[in-house]
């Protein structure tokens, strides 16, 4: 995983002709199974944490940014429209924001949405590219971010933020950014 400055990602995409506007847009496309474009990547990690030149890294920091975002523009282009309920499914996806501190069961939004489970869980996963769950996770990893941001102890930003433990959300947190809640914290600018 890689957290890169979208300020600076837009700047580089607008001058290098791929964007047409200098701020940063998102892609329809977030989900990639690309072999060549994941070692890409890996080659890139790689080469950062090497030694060689940083104008090196860089030159090959933009190359890899452009030819990655040149593929998704141009790829999210061309994706089959997805033939679903999108207003109800956007619905739940509110729901799930503002009730993601709620153990709701997945089958009770179901229910109260009026889909089946099983319908809800295909047609959210096919639609958002993760299921109700692991949406409602971000959201909560989300708001535990913000905490950490504001300085919160981290035992009390696990609870706040709908976990059982500090482990628990330390581990799911990990899984999600790459890093544990301290780090992320360590990371931050002062």
């Amino acid at each position: 995983m890689m957290h890169v400055d979208k300020k600076w990602l837009a700047q580089l995409l607008f001058e290098s002709g791929v964007r047409a506007e200098p701020h940063w847009q998102d892609s329809h496309l977030d989900t990639l199974n690309m072999p060549l474009l994941y070692q890409g990547f890996v080659k890139l990690c790689k080469l950062l944490l090497s030694n060689n030149p940083i104008s090196t890294k860089q030159t090959q920091l933009n190359d890899y940014f452009v030819a990655l975002f040149n593929h998704l523009d141009c790829n999210s282009r061309t994706i089959e429209p997805i033939f679903l309920v999108p207003n109800a499914l956007y619905q739940v996806a509110h729901y799930l924001n503002e009730h993601s501190l709620d153990d709701t069961s997945i089958s009770s939004i179901s229910e109260h949405f009026g889909f089946s489970t099983s319908y809800l869980v295909r047609a959210f996963k096919r639609h958002f590219n993760m299921t109700p769950h692991a949406y409602r996770l971000n959201r909560r990893i989300q708001l535990g971010q913000q905490a950490l941001k504001k300085g919160q102890a981290i035992a009390s930003i696990a609870y706040d933020s709908g976990f059982s433990d500090q482990a628990h959300f330390q581990r799911v947190f990990k899984q999600r950014v790459a890093a544990t809640p301290e780090q992320y914290r360590r990371s931050l600018p002062l």
